[in-house]
């Protein structure tokens, strides 16, 4: 049996400092190679990411928000109308876990009424440079229902969790579960300064 499709595609921000490895994580949704080489988003980019679930296909815009010190202005008409956000989080730079309170605080002033959150970190590095991490460092988190943590740096095969984490949300389904794999083509990207 096909299963059903969502038609309207969800917007997921994602958002953290510059050199977190956003851009590195959305790429990665679309290709199984590492890719290494860093070119800093200016402005953001939208990337359009379709996937087969156990409950029907679902769609979403992943924006990659540059972590450059934008305006904030710009950067909130750039977070206005989020159905979701990652915020990632550099598991070598405590600074990013500290402005991750900020990040999450930007997106509720451009989503007052809330969204689903995931914390992640992401950027892999070598162990001598890894904190030894602990959702604890993220003290508001549990003063928040809507935000889960993500520690995909110590584990990179789990890099799907933090938007399967975001898409069950989204579809309002706990068990659902990725079918097939996904891949990018040239139409699925747009770039914007």
């Amino acid at each position: 049996m096909e299963p059903g499709n969502l038609e309207k595609p969800f917007k997921v921000t994602i958002v953290g400092d510059a050199g977190v490895g956003k851009s590195s994580y959305i790429k990665k949704q679309f290709s199984p190679d590492f890719n290494r080489d860093y070119l800093q988003t200016a402005g953001y980019e939208v990337f359009r990411w379709s996937r087969n679930m156990s409950a029907g296909r679902v769609n979403l815009e992943l924006w990659d928000v540059s972590g450059s010190q934008s305006k904030l202005r710009d950067r909130q008409s750039w977070l206005r109308s989020s159905d979701a956000a990652i915020i990632m989080v550099d598991i070598a730079q405590p600074i990013t876990f500290e402005n991750a309170l900020r990040w999450y605080e930007e997106l509720l002033l451009a989503n007052p009424s809330g969204l689903p959150v995931v914390v992640c970190t992401w950027k892999p590095t070598s162990k001598d440079k890894m904190l030894d991490v602990d959702p604890e460092t993220l003290l508001w988190l549990g003063e928040t229902e809507d935000v889960q943590f993500y520690d995909v740096a110590s584990d990179i095969s789990r890099f799907d969790q933090p938007l399967l984490c975001i898409v069950r949300k989204l579809m309002n389904d706990p068990d659902a579960s990725f079918w097939f794999p996904y891949t990018l083509t040239d139409d699925d990207l747009e770039i914007h300064d």
